[in-house]
C-alpha cells in the first residue's frame, strides 16, 4: 500500500508531495493542474515507463545540459521508501541505499518485489471500465492468471486434447479389428494349406539331397576313370624321377662350386683394396711432415712473443703502482705549497700561486 508520493521536477511539479489515506482516494483540480502526472509519476516508479527524457521539468535543463534531477518518492506504509532518479544518475534507490540501475523500461527486481505492482493495478483515464468490456473468456483467463491458474488451464488443454485423439484411435482401432475378422474368415483353409506348403518344402529339400549325392557319385566314377587312364600313360615316371634326383645332386654340387667362387673373388677384391692403400704418394707424407715442422717452429716463436709481452705487462702495472704512490705522497705537498703566500727567496708577496708536479 502507497502511503505518499513525492514529486522533483516531474512535468508540471516543481516539487509535491501528496499523502493517501487508507481506502479511496480522490484528486481533483481543474485541466493541466497535474493530476495524470501523479498518476504517471506512481507509474514512472512501478514500471520505470515512459523511458525517455519527456517526463522531466523545461526547468530542470540549462539548454540541452539537465541541471537538475527528477525524483519521484513513494513511500509505503512500513515506512519504505522507492526512489526513482533521473539526471546526474539513471536508477533506483531503496531506502537511500547504493543506486539500483534502470536499463531501458525494465525495473530491478528487488523493486518488483517490493511495491509488487503491475500493468492491472492502474487504471488510466481513457481505459474502459476494468474487466466489464472484456469478453468472458478473456475474464476467466485474467481471473486464472491472478490465482496462478494458467498452467492448470494448459495441461487440462493438453490433457483433453490427448482424450479425443486416444478416444479417436479407440474408434479407429475398433474398425479396424471388426473388418480384420471379417477378412479372416475368408481365409480359414490357410492353415490348412501351410501345412501342405511345409511337407512339400520338405520333400523337395530331401530330393535336392539325393540329385547332389547322385552328382557326387558321377563325378567321383569319372574322375576315377580318367586317373586309371594317366596311369597307363605313366610307365616311365619311376625313371624320371631317377633323373630328376641326379640332376638335383649335380645343381647342389654345382651352387657349392659357385660359393667357392664368390669366396675367391671377395678375397681377390681385398687384396685389390688393399693394394691401392699401400700405393700412397710418399711425397705428399713428406709434404704433411715439412709442414708440421713449420707449424711447430711457429709455435715456439709465438710462444716468446706470449713470454715478453707477459714480462711488459708486468712492468706497465708495477710502473703504474709506483705512479699513484707517487701521486699520493704528492697531493699533500702540491696543498701546502699553495698555501704560501711569500716567496721565500725575495720575500715578495705572491698573487698568483701556482704550483703543479
Amino acid at each position: 500500500m502507497i502511503k505518499s508520493v513525492e514529486l522533483f521536477n516531474f512535468q508540471s511539479h516543481k516539487h509535491t508531495l501528496v499523502e493517501f489515506d487508507k481506502g479511496i482516494n480522490i484528486i481533483s483540480g481543474t485541466s493541466d493542474s497535474g493530476k495524470s502526472a501523479l498518476m504517471r509519476a506512481i507509474r514512472y516508479v512501478t514500471q520505470n515507463a515512459p523511458s525517455g527524457l519527456s517526463v522531466i521539468s523545461w526547468w530542470a535543463f540549462n539548454g540541452k545540459k539537465q541541471k537538475e534531477d527528477c525524483r519521484v518518492i513513494l513511500t509505503l506504509e512500513d515506512g519504505t521508501t522507492v526512489e526513482r532518479v533521473r539526471g546526474s544518475i539513471n536508477a533506483y534507490i531503496i531506502n537511500g541505499e547504493l543506486p539500483l540501475e534502470a536499463v531501458g523500461t525494465t525495473v530491478p527486481e528487488q523493486v518488483q518485489k517490493l511495491l509488487n505492482f503491475s500493468e492491472i493495478n492502474i487504471q488510466r483515464q481513457l481505459d474502459a471500465p476494468f474487466l466489464l468490456s472484456d469478453s468472458p473468456g478473456d475474464v476467466a483467463r485474467f481471473l486464472n492468471k491472478i490465482v496462478n491458474m494458467e498452467e492448470a488451464d494448459l495441461y487440462q488443454g493438453a490433457v483433453e486434447v490427448k482424450r479425443r485423439k486416444i478416444g479417436t484411435d479407440i474408434t479407429t482401432a475398433n474398425t479396424n479389428l471388426v473388418r480384420a475378422e471379417k477378412e479372416l474368415t475368408e481365409f480359414e483353409w490357410l492353415e490348412k494349406a501351410e501345412k501342405l506348403t511345409g511337407r512339400i518344402e520338405k520333400l523337395e529339400g530331401e530330393n535336392d539331397t539325393i540329385l547332389e549325392s547322385t552328382g557326387d557319385i558321377e563325378r567321383s566314377v569319372y574322375e576315377l576313370r580318367r586317373q586309371g587312364q594317366i596311369l597307363d600313360t605313366c610307365a616311365c615316371i619311376s625313371r624320371a624321377v631317377e633323373l630328376d634326383d641326379a640332376i638335383m645332386a649335380q645343381i647342389a654340387l654345382r651352387n657349392t662350386h659357385s660359393s667357392y667362387i664368390n669366396d675367391a673373388q671377395a678375397s681377390i677384391d681385398r687384396y685389390t683394396q688393399y693394394n691401392k692403400e699401400a700405393s700412397v704418394d710418399v711425397s705428399m707424407m713428406d709434404k704433411l711432415v715439412r709442414k708440421i715442422d713449420r707449424m711447430v717452429e711457429d709455435t715456439g716463436v709465438i710462444k716468446t712473443e706470449v713470454n715478453t709481452a707477459t714480462i711488459t705487462i708486468t712492468q706497465y702495472k708495477n710502473s703504474a703502482d709506483i705512479l699513484e704512490y707517487t701521486t699520493e705522497e704528492l697531493d699533500p705537498l702540491e696543498k701546502e705549497v699553495a698555501l704560501v703566500d711569500v716567496c721565500p727567496l725575495c720575500g715578495k708577496a705572491l698573487e698568483h700561486t701556482t704550483c703543479a708536479f
